[in-house]
């Protein structure tokens, strides 16, 4: 049932939502719908499954209405976007995303999930505990489950959990009842200068807290913010005001056992429940869920074991995009670098237990590697933190970095990805690193070529990396097919090659041209025999992989990356034959170089070939150009 709510001092009963595809955006336009608005929405570019979220909470895609009343956008519309733009010419107000989630949950009580990493995974797992255990609270994560779960509902109580961003300085809309400070870490240079300026907006809303403060133990800046004026929670009479969770901390959790991609925790502390199971696994993780469980229980709800065992995950935080019998593929949606560093460091232990599993099983010098494809995000994050970027991605075993995400940001001088480049070339310089700037087909064959199988893959970063990851899966995919006619293809021809012929894998082949530059060839191959060139050229058509003949190299350039097909050189002797024939003619191979066909002409009395005296290459060469 379709209905008006007093809005900003106002009667409104429809609104529209300018970025409704973004993980912020998408799931608030679905919690006013639900609360009886009429909400449309528009986005350039909107995911599958953020489109289909949408429709089924019932919030239309299309242009801005004829009657709409309310404008709601993401601060990363730029001002004049052209909708912000039609809107101010009807008179209609504009908000951002961060105003209106104040606004709709002031009525309530909020238990609003802040910092700077882990917010999202920390509300979802909040999220699915007061579901697990009956507890009617209304919701707005900041992304979407990995399942079909609404990533939004109007609750039935008086409680609403929502995750709130500092990014846009909307912060200092809310007043919580429960705030959640998952750690503090200086982001968002862009919105604040310094340090300080990010640490003062967080003391602000512990303040404005209306009950308890949940900080991380771990996080001493999270502490010193909000000891500097707000009181210890005590049992005394008059309302509670701050705890800690973590491993010492007033909610104490850590990680009992491990496995499989779930963990239990052990609980002490002020939890009532000794152990919890946890569909999640690392160190992080453990953290977060502490913080999810020690939330709910403040909130009032019955807080089992159980209460985490079947939580999704969300999108985009180290989702597997592969197969358990392929490369291991993870993207991950961390941005700043003590996010990568955590995220790495879990991902590093899956790589070290891959290599133990393996141990013996794989040839020398192929052991399991971490390869890591970094998306920076913002000019400005980029600008601030290149150096602490090019530090923990020094901890791969081989970096692929993609051009910044702007985000709706104008390029910067010092935080573009070149700047993290020459960082991680300085600091790192043995490490592999790629940078092909504005080339995604170079960089999916380029990371295709090097991936391999036990390998785990991290796509990183906060901007479009996700549908990148995607698109290069398929590519691996496409190479995986290619790599596999090859083996077929040498297991097949070898047989047919007598002990004279060469028949070799990754062969260099710029070495071999007179210019001396580029990559290798797939398969190389030397025939010494008619015979084996037919079987070579048969076994390749066979199996749809392309052949390259391969003269004296002149005036010919190898790509860096490569030959992808059969290269076929006639550089065995038998190919040079040369035999004069009856009436003036000559038998020559195609291997054989022009200036010794001249010679030999010469001295069986032939004239005719002294302009190929000068010109570099051979017979078969000439005869093809």
């Amino acid at each position: 049932m379709k209905a008006n709510l007093q809005l900003f001092s106002r009667s409104v009963g429809r609104v529209h939502c300018v970025g409704v595809g973004g993980m912020g955006m998408g799931p608030l336009a679905i919690y006013l719908a639900q609360l009886g608005l009429e909400v449309s929405g528009e986005d350039d570019a909107i995911n599958e499954e953020m489109r289909g979220q949408l429709e089924r909470g019932g919030v239309a895609v299309g242009p801005l209405p004829a009657d709409c009343q309310l404008v709601v956008h993401s601060s990363a519309i730029p001002k004049n976007h052209a909708t912000l733009t039609a809107a101010a010419d009807r008179g209609i107000r504009a908000v951002r995303r961060g105003e209106m989630l104040a606004e709709v949950t002031r009525g309530g009580k909020l238990a609003a999930v802040c910092g700077s990493h882990g917010k999202t995974t920390t509300t979802a797992m909040l999220i699915t505990a007061l579901r697990h255990s009956g507890f009617p609270a209304g919701y707005v994560l900041g992304g979407l489950f990995a399942d079909d779960t609404s990533p939004a509902a109007v609750g039935e109580n008086e409680w609403i959990v929502a995750e709130i961003d500092e990014s846009d300085g909307t912060i200092d809309r809310f007043a919580p009842a429960i705030t959640v400070a998952v750690n503090l870490d200086w982001d968002h240079p862009d919105q604040y200068r310094r340090a300080e300026d990010l640490e003062a907006a967080f003391a602000a809303l512990f303040h404005r807290t209306r009950g308890t403060v949940l900080l991380s133990d771990a996080c001493a800046t999270s502490a010193r913010v909000c000891s500097a004026g707000v009181p210890p929670a005590t049992e005394q009479a008059g309302p509670l005001r701050y705890f800690t969770f973590g491993r010492t901390g007033s909610f104490a959790g850590e990680i009992a056992r491990e496995e499989d991609g779930r963990m239990t925790l052990r609980l002490g502390g002020k939890f009532f429940a000794s152990e919890a199971e946890v569909r999640a696994s690392g160190d992080f993780n453990a953290a977060n869920a502490t913080a999810a469980l020690a939330a709910a229980q403040l909130m009032g709800a019955a807080v089992t074991a159980a209460a985490l065992g079947d939580y999704p995950g969300v999108r985009r935080r180290q989702a597997a995009l592969t197969g358990a019998n392929e490369l291991m593929v993870v993207e991950d949606y961390a941005h700043h670098p003590a996010e990568i560093r955590a995220l790495l460091g879990s991902l590093r232990q899956r790589v070290a237990s891959t290599r133990a599993e393996n141990a013996g099983a794989r040839p020398a010098g192929s052991a399991a590697r971490l390869i890591v494809a970094f998306q920076p995000h913002r000019f400005s994050r980029t600008a601030q933190f290149k150096g602490e970027f090019a530090a923990t991605l020094a901890a791969a075993d081989s970096v692929h970095l993609l051009d910044v995400y702007g985000a709706g940001e104008a390029p910067l001088a010092g935080g573009t990805t070149a700047d993290i480049y020459a960082e991680l070339k300085r600091i790192a310089p043995s490490l592999p690193v790629s940078y092909l700037p504005g080339d995604d087909a170079e960089f999916f064959r380029a990371l295709a070529r090097e991936a391999r199988g036990g390998d785990l893959v991290a796509f990183v970063g906060a901007g479009d990396i996700d549908k990148k990851a995607r698109r290069w899966i398929e590519v691996f995919r496409q190479t995986a097919m290619k790599a596999k006619k090859r083996d077929d293809f040498v297991t097949a021809v070898q047989p047919a090659l007598g002990a004279e012929a060469k028949l070799r894998r990754e062969e260099p082949v710029g070495a071999k041209t007179t210019l001396r530059v580029g990559g290798a060839a797939r398969i190389y191959a030397e025939p010494a025999s008619v015979g084996e060139l037919r079987a070579l050229v048969a076994g390749a058509k066979t199996r749809g992989i392309e052949v390259y003949l391969f003269g004296r190299g002149s005036n010919l350039i190898v790509p860096d990356e490569g030959v992808d097909g059969l290269v076929v050189s006639l550089a065995h002797a038998s190919w040079a034959a040369f035999e004069p024939r009856p009436g003036g003619r000559v038998w020559a191979g195609a291997g054989l170089r022009l200036k010794n066909l001249c010679g030999l002409a010469a001295k069986a009395g032939l004239t005719g070939f002294e302009f190929l005296e000068g010109i570099p290459g051979c017979v078969g060469g000439a005869l093809r150009m």
